[in-house]
């Protein structure tokens, strides 16, 4: 783990920083992609989108946080984070 002041200045982060808050400023509305929908198949086969009182966490969310969406529909307690504040 490093402080804060340190990854933001590492240039990696940086430029990570910057192509994802560009990214996730173009999305307008929510929607649910194929392959996102691909994906929450798979979560809902491992039983993790299935009852109420399931954890999930989802680390790198991205700007549509689909996930901590869907799993909150069905009563899941749900958490996402992302890099970017905007995702």
């Amino acid at each position: 783990m490093v402080d804060e002041e340190t990854l933001e200045a590492h240039p990696q982060y940086q430029g990570q920083h910057r192509y994802f808050d560009a990214e996730f400023a173009r999305y307008g509305h929510y929607r649910l992609e194929p392959w996102r929908v691909s994906y929450l198949e798979r979560l809902r086969a491992a039983g993790l989108l299935e009852s109420r009182g399931n954890y999930l966490l989802d680390i790198g969310v991205g700007g549509t946080g689909y996930t901590v969406i869907e799993a909150a529909r069905v009563g899941a307690y749900a958490v996402g984070c992302d890099l970017s504040l905007g995702g």
